[in-house]
């Protein structure tokens, strides 16, 4: 096996930015996050080329990941399991007229959103998509795989894959249209390659 390089990619600006949207909100991107994740794609991929590339199924995720995978000849997976945490009665909410206590709701494994998913419940389908999206990758040189998903579903790999407790991972900010770059070399902890906010 030789080592393989992982991008995570957060989605951009939406017209609902600023509110809770999880998986049961689907605003598409913004002309201009729409047009930042395009170049951002393509930067990435002229620094290393994108092997193998899967998306969430919410528009946010799935238009950018589309239009560049047409653009490039590249086939693109959507899958269910990288959708953002259920917010339950929380979905669409202001944060600032949520109770004091919500971030910390959401940082507890054992609780979650009123209503929403289970914290563990979350990690462990974010857990089952990294392991189908990665299987087989370290069998051949310079394999680089994109997820281009949510914010949350970011916390949940980073937990994974650099044996992170949870409310750590939590307070690692990726900005929307940022990414997180990451060595993998399983059985190990992989190695952070790049933390980088949106353009």
């Amino acid at each position: 096996m030789t080592p393989f390089t992982v991008t995570l990619l957060r989605h951009g600006d939406t017209p609902l930015s600023g509110l809770l949207i999880g998986r049961h909100s689907d605003p598409a991107p913004t002309p201009a996050a729409a047009e930042q994740l395009a170049a951002t794609l393509q930067r990435l991929h002229q620094r290393q080329p994108i092997t193998r590339l899967a998306a969430s199924p919410l528009l946010r995720c799935r238009q950018p990941a589309q239009a560049f995978a047409q653009a490039h000849g590249l086939a693109v997976s959507v899958d269910a399991d990288l959708a953002e945490l259920d917010f339950g009665r929380w979905e669409g909410a202001d944060p600032q007229a949520l109770p004091d206590d919500w971030a910390s709701q959401c940082q507890d494994e054992a609780g979650g959103p009123p209503d929403g998913e289970r914290i563990t419940a979350f990690r462990q389908r974010c857990a089952h998509a990294w392991t189908r999206h990665s299987a087989g990758l370290g069998d051949a040189a310079g394999e680089h795989l994109l997820l281009l998903t949510h914010g949350g579903v970011i916390s949940a790999l980073l937990a994974e894959l650099m044996a992170m407790p949870w409310p750590v991972a939590r307070r690692v900010a990726v900005a929307r249209g940022g990414l997180v770059q990451l060595s993998c070399y399983p059985p190990q902890p992989a190695w952070l390659l790049a933390l980088e906010g949106a353009p």
